[in-house]
Parts: structure tokens; sequence; C-alpha cells
């Protein structure tokens, strides 16, 4: 009786066994795997799993691990898998993207599976995982950079006088979202001045055709600045550029785009850029 009880607990063990490693889980590797017909390394190779795809994992032994990758199921020789990490939940909110970005399989640049979100649309967070968001967009979920996401929730606040000018139309909206409705329009090459700006970011300017919000990316932003001696402007950012005009020194001009070497300006309609060096902020 003894050897009975000792052969239906050692049955129950494989009965448990098998049942946990047909609990599939989801993981992935960090460099590619090979896939092949048999748990043996001298198996056809169906295929090469690339490092960080996820895929379906089911432990057949200590060894190997059996996989679905595209539709094919065969084996991977198991060592060095990493589980797929969970995100912390939290309470649902919505963001929008500016420009087009991709919802992640893994929180990771390296990540082979993903989604393409298109620049201006909204996708619902759900979760986070160090640097990244999980969020869905258009039925499907994934990882998308924190940086990425703007929140649709906004407050209305004053600013200090910002001049702005639209390189190319730009739509004004009711609200400062981007699926709001449209209150008209801003021509190509017009400047225009506000103390409005949205938490978001977005501006709020009043025109004889309608008032509403620019979004920010629309507008190029110009602040008063001045250089201590005379300088050049040309029509594109190098030496070699076409010389438009020049700025008396201690003229105080519109500018935008600073960086080390060049600066974007607006003078009497006219845009063009100078040689940063020199510049200097208006008291």
């Amino acid at each position: 009786m003894k050897r009975i009880a000792g052969i239906v607990m050692l049955l129950l063990m494989i009965f448990c066994v098998g049942m946990a490693c047909a609990e599939g889980q989801l993981v992935f590797w960090k460099d590619g795997k090979g896939l092949r017909t048999k748990p043996t390394d001298g198996a056809e190779k169906l295929c090469l799993i690339p490092a960080y795809t996820v895929v379906e994992m089911e432990p057949w032994n200590n060894n190997w691990a059996q996989v679905t990758y595209e539709g094919q199921t065969g084996y991977v020789f198991s060592s060095g898998w990493t589980t797929v990490p969970v995100a912390t939940a939290c309470d649902p909110w919505q963001a929008y993207v500016e420009e087009d970005t991709l919802l992640l399989r893994l929180p990771t640049e390296k990540s082979t599976q993903s989604v393409p979100v298109s620049a201006w649309s909204y996708v619902t967070v759900l979760g986070e995982y160090k640097d990244y968001y999980y969020a869905s967009a258009d039925g499907n979920e994934g990882f998308i950079g924190k940086t990425l996401c703007h929140s649709a929730e906004y407050t209305i606040g004053q600013i200090e006088t910002v001049t702005f000018r639209v390189e190319e139309s730009a739509a004004l909206y009711q609200e400062p979202l981007p699926n709001a409705q449209t209150a008209g329009e801003l021509a190509a090459g017009t400047e225009w001045t506000t103390t409005t700006q949205s938490s978001n970011g977005w501006y709020y300017v009043e025109t004889e055709n309608g008032s509403g919000y620019v979004q920010p990316d629309k507008a190029t932003v110009y602040i008063q600045r001045y250089w201590k001696e005379t300088k050049y402007i040309r029509q594109d950012p190098n030496e070699n550029a076409k010389v438009l005009a020049s700025i008396p020194m201690n003229t105080i001009v519109d500018t935008a785009e600073v960086n080390n070497r060049w600066t974007k300006v607006s003078v009497d309609g006219m845009i063009g850029y100078v040689r940063t060096a020199g510049i200097a902020e208006v008291p």
C-alpha cells in the first residue's frame, strides 16, 4: 500500500508540474534565439527570434522552452529569458502626443514590436513603469515614453507678453486640444502677441476672424534681444549664405531658436539668421 501511495503522490506531482508548465508566460531574450523543431541542439532551425521580441513560453524541461512565434511553434534553449515587465496600474487618464511615435511592446527603444501612434492622437494612460507609461490607443496597448505624453487636462493662465510667428497657416481651436472644434485660421507669415497660455503650452490669440488656441509646434516664439556690435542677417544659418541686411549695434530685434552658433531673427517682416556671439537680453 505504501508503494501504491508513493506512486500516486509521484503522479500527482508530475501532473501539478505539468499544469504549471502549461500556463504560458510572456518573456523575451536580450539576444536572438533560434526556434527549433525539437528540443535538441541538432534539430532543424525554423527561424530566428530577434532580441527584445515578446513571445509566449511554456517550459518544457530545465533547458528548453516551447515557444510560438509568428505562427510557428518550436523549441528554444531557455537560458537567459526575462519576464515582460508589468506596469504599476493607475487611474486611467487621457493624454495626447505632439509627434509621430510608437506604442512599444517592451519599455525600451530596443523593442522589435510596436504600433504607430500619429501626432496629435490621444492615448489613455493605464499605468507606468520607470520612464514609460503603459497606455492604450485605438484598441492597442503598449509602453510609450513619458516625455512624449501631454495631459489632455489643462488650465488657462496669464504670461508675460509673447510674440510668435506662424511660418505656415495654422488653425485656431476653441480649446487647447488637438480634437477641439476649429475657430478660425492664422495666415502663413503673420505675427501675433499674446498674454494667455494653457498649461499644456497652447497660445491664445484674438483676431478679426475669430479667437482661439494655436498648437505650440505651429508657433515660433520671438523674444526681444540685441547685439552690442553690428551684425549681418543671412538668408540661412551659414557663413556663406546671402546677406539680407545688417543690424546696427544695440538695436532691439525679435529673436528665436537661439543656439551656440546662430539665432533666428525677425526684422520688419524679414526672417533671417545672425551669428549668436555677443547676443544680450533686453533688461
